[in-house]
């Protein structure tokens, strides 16, 4: 899970026990994954812009692995505004 999986380590460590992350991810349900420059698994920039970030896409399987250390309260996946746009919408309590 590269620097996605440091992040949220990161997350843990900070939070308090019961402490909650809220937040999305992107999902590859959405039309944009795949679509650009690889720089790790499931990760694009997309563009030719030389600060262009990364964009990380994962399944149901990868965010069970990113949140090992989490107790999943609620997860959906829900299409935005934008159609084609998939995200999952995560909140999760630290352990």
């Amino acid at each position: 899970m590269g620097d996605v999986g440091h992040r949220l380590a990161e997350i843990w460590r900070v939070l308090k026990p019961r402490g909650l992350y809220k937040g999305t991810m992107l999902s590859q349900h959405d039309a944009q994954f795949a679509r650009g420059r690889p720089v790790a698994p499931d990760t694009v920039v997309r563009g030719g812009n030389p600060k262009a970030h990364p964009h990380y896409y994962c399944d149901l399987a990868g965010l069970a692995t990113l949140f090992a250390g989490f107790e999943l309260l609620s997860l959906t996946q829900q299409e935005q505004r934008r159609p084609g746009s998939w995200q999952w919408h995560i909140l999760a309590e630290r352990r």
